[in-house]
This record gives structure tokens, sequence and C-alpha cells, in this order.
């Protein structure tokens, strides 16, 4: 059974990194076994961001939040006096990178419940890709009950960790197309499994026209609603973890004069970059 999005917003609150761990496990958390992300799991893990803002800020009046159908925003607040609609979306600088991220995150989320139908120990394992590399959903259904028997093949003892790769330093001699290493660890005893990829990346600075194209490609969308609603916000959400959405968030940025149909638009970077509310010039809708 998957956690709520409060639920699981409460386990990790005083976690180190809380809002960007949460935000990747919350993600790993809804996604069905084969990997695959439908629209069901997409509106969860919106929910979920939209609680990481609600709770980070007080800019949200206190209010019941829903999830209205198509063509209205994708979340609702009603409040005792306003009825608040809020669309979100997700500001990333490599639309390709970030498709190969998913599919990544994906595989290593199916193989580890996989796993976890074996009743196995615990333990930590880190799945090094090479760079660049692509996963077809017909490799993705193979791969991951792939990769969760090589892992229960070679589950390390208390206190040990298995090193598979191609180098003189590994338990053991392991060469894939697809990585370039994987690490299994049980260096602490684990009480849950936590697998992940690590990635390393030169960090970009975000410049203002990048955050603008994200705000126009969402500029149509309340002229399609319809309910009159208070007020109109923009959420502007990064996990800002991975390759594809990490990036340095200058004063450049938060200082500039944004043209928007929304009323108020935030921008939400979970990981150590905070929630702005960004300066906007109305446009009509």
């Amino acid at each position: 059974m998957h956690l709520c999005a409060n639920d699981l917003l409460d386990k990790l609150h005083h976690s180190r990194g809380c809002c960007a761990v949460c935000a990747a496990a919350y993600a790993r958390s809804v996604r069905p076994r084969d990997g695959t992300l439908t629209r069901q799991h997409r509106k969860q893990i919106e929910l979920f961001r939209f609680e990481l803002f609600r709770k980070r800020t007080g800019a949200v009046p206190v209010g019941e939040v829903s999830q209205p159908h198509p063509p209205e925003p994708d979340i609702c607040v009603t409040g005792q006096d306003c009825v608040i609609g809020v669309e979100l979306t997700e500001l990333v600088t490599n639309k390709r990178e970030r498709a190969q991220e998913s599919e990544q995150e994906g595989v290593v989320a199916a193989a580890q419940r996989h796993y976890e139908c074996k009743g196995l120990p615990c333990l930590g394992a880190d799945f090094y890709w090479k760079d660049g590399a692509n996963v077809s959903k017909t490799q993705r259904r193979d791969l991951a009950p792939f990769l969760a028997q090589l892992v229960a093949s070679h589950v390390p003892g208390i206190g040990k960790e298995v090193i598979l790769d191609p180098s003189w330093e590994a338990t053991e001699h392991f060469r894939h197309p697809l990585f370039d290493r994987i690490w299994l660890n049980r260096v602490v005893e684990y009480d849950k499994n936590l697998w992940g990829i690590p990635r390393s990346w030169s960090v970009p600075q975000m410049v203002p026209g990048v955050v603008q194209l994200r705000i126009d490609a969402k500029n149509g969308r309340p002229a399609q609603y319809r309910v009159n609603y208070s007020q109109r916000w923009l959420l502007i959400t990064s996990d800002g973890g991975v390759p594809s959405s990490g990036f340095d968030l200058t004063s450049h940025v938060l200082e500039h004069t944004y043209k928007s149909t929304f009323d108020r638009v935030f921008l939400a970077v979970f990981m150590m970059g905070g929630i702005h509310e960004l300066k906007v010039h109305r446009l009509a809708a």
C-alpha cells in the first residue's frame, strides 16, 4: 500500500534534505510495479508537491484541497471566502535528459518492488547508469526483474558491501551496456530498502528566459477554466536533485518581472532553493 502524501511528508519531514528527499521518495513510492507513471500517479505526485509547497509557505489559505478534472487546474483550494485554482508545472533545463532520468528511475523503482517480493534483507543499492543510457518500455519490463535477481544473488552480509563493475576493486566482475557500476551495501542495518541513482553534473545558472518559457507554456490554461476562481496561481516546481532540473538560482531570476495570465506565480526549488513568489505583469487571460 502506498503512503498518502501527508503520511510520507510527516515521516520524512525532519530528514536531511527534507523537501528534495520527500519529492523523490514519494515519486518512487507511487509508481506501479512496472515503473510506468499513469495520470493517476502523476496526480498523486502533483498533490504531494503542492503539500510540500503549502507546508513551506503561509500563502495558501486554510481550506479544502481537491483535484478537479480537466480543463480545471491541477489543484483547487476552497476556503471560507475564496476559491483558488493552482496550476502546477515542473521546471527542467533539459527535457530529453528528464525523460531519460524518468525511465531510469522507473526501472530502479520496479526492480526494488520485485526484490521486496522475495522477502530478502533490506539494503542500500546504488545504480550507476552509463551517460546517456536510454531504456525503452520493452527493455524496462525485462530489466527490472533482472536487476532484482542480480541484487538478490549478491546480498552482502551485515557490515559488508558488494561492488559489481569491471574494475580491479570489484567484488565480482560485472559488465553491462547500461551500467558502469552497481554498489550494494549493508554497512548499517537498514530497516527499509534504500535504492537510488547517484548522479553528478555541472550546475548551470538559471536565467529568466527559461522561467518565462515555462510560464508561457501555461498562460493559455486560465482561459480554459469553467469555474470562476477568486485567484489563479501557477506553481513552478523543481526537485533540483537531478541533472535535468539542477541549477543555480540567481538574484536576477528572482528580481525579474514575468508576463503571466496568472494572478500569482511561485517558484519552489525543493533542493535548497526555497520558495519564492515571482514578480508578475498580468496579461489578459
